[in-house]
């Protein structure tokens, strides 16, 4: 089956592009995983807390549920070989990219989602800091264009090279004002090649997941921004946000905030896919015990939405439901939200320890 035509037909829309374009590779290669069973085998669900007192990419504070290790986590959990790199040209990557293509593997490119979606004709009112993953499955010489696919729609979109070569190296052609340094649409690309996951691979690469889940938790390699005391660092945060002098501050991070909350990976997006992956695991191994864990979490990725709702009816002094909302009320949502955090993650994590796998 051509290429392009196998991808669309084992295509899933995501949440992130990370893990979205990931789970879309392995599918063309007969690995044909859920999005949550993905994000669980990646074990970057953890609780994110950027913020420029402590160490940040971005001026703002921004708070996720999933970290940026997605594609070395999972090339290792699931025994894969990663192909990475930059390419610096278009006429480098038309040859190198063909190469790739020509072996059955989709290249996965970092560019610039809002000049894609200018050349689509779309508008769109998102953050334009860091780099979007899609897929190419197609180049045409004679045409001289490519087909790729976005992460969140299964409608092929053909650019011709040079836009192509707008969207993947524009941070070299015009800086943006603000852009997280780590994420440059600066010509990089991924791959992954896979071979066969049995069933019993696969409860064990889940069990992998779920220890890289709790370590990052209880201890995590940059506790100020991930983990436990991030959670800690958050809620302090919140409870003096109102007094920040800088207003500008406290509404843009709220901003980002919901933009996280309702379109990439915030922390009830982050929290709903990981209890799927809970209740996946659990009708893998039938372990009641995880299911229960995994409806705390469709519980904390419900009080996280509403906690999102409620800072932004605050900050932007809206409020659609008619309700008044106070700070008080904020403050308590948060502390509710940081005490069902630990006791879900340290239920997940006796769990763990008392069972008889041991990865």
């Amino acid at each position: 089956m051509e290429l392009t035509a196998k991808f669309k037909q084992r295509y899933l829309p995501g949440f992130d592009c990370r893990l979205s374009t990931f789970r879309n590779t392995l599918a063309v290669s007969d690995i044909v995983l859920s999005n949550s069973m993905i994000f669980g085998l990646s074990g970057t669900f953890m609780f994110c807390f950027n913020d420029n007192e402590y160490y940040s990419r971005l001026p703002y504070f921004v708070v996720t549920g999933v970290n940026d290790q997605s594609l070395e986590n999972l090339t290792f959990n699931l025994n894969l070989y990663l192909f990475r790199g930059r390419m610096y040209n278009i006429i480098e990557a038309k040859k190198e990219i063909s190469k790739l293509l020509s072996m059955g593997l989709p290249v996965n490119i970092a560019i610039n989602r809002l000049l894609l979606q200018e050349i689509c004709g779309e508008s769109t009112n998102q953050i334009n800091m860091g780099h979007h993953y899609i897929t190419v499955t197609e180049y045409n010489k004679e045409k001289d264009n490519f087909i790729v696919f976005e992460t969140d729609k299964s409608e092929e979109i053909a650019l011709t090279s040079e836009e192509l070569n707008s969207i993947w190296f524009s941070d070299l052609v015009n800086k943006r004002d603000q852009i997280d340094p780590f994420q440059l649409c600066d010509g990089q690309w991924y791959t992954a090649k896979s071979s066969f996951l049995s069933h019993d691979d696969l409860i064990k690469s889940c069990y992998s997941g779920i220890r890289k889940v709790l370590t990052n938790f209880f201890q995590s390699p940059i506790p100020e921004i991930m983990g436990k005391e991030a959670l800690n660092n958050f809620a302090n945060k919140i409870s003096h946000l109102e007094s920040i002098s800088d207003t500008n501050y406290a509404k843009t991070s709220i901003q980002i905030l919901n933009a996280m909350e309702s379109g990439m990976s915030g922390g009830g997006l982050g929290r709903k896919l990981f209890s799927y992956f809970l209740s996946e695991f659990s009708r893998l191994t039938n372990c009641n015990e995880v299911k229960d864990i995994s409806l705390g979490y469709t519980e904390l990725a419900g009080l996280w939405r509403n906690l999102v709702k409620t800072l932004t009816s605050y900050f932007h002094t809206t409020n659609d439901t008619g309700i008044e909302v106070s700070y008080k009320s904020i403050i308590e949502q948060t502390k509710e939200i940081e005490s069902l955090e630990i006791k879900y993650m340290t239920d997940l994590k006796e769990w763990f320890e008392k069972t008889s796998f041991k990865c």
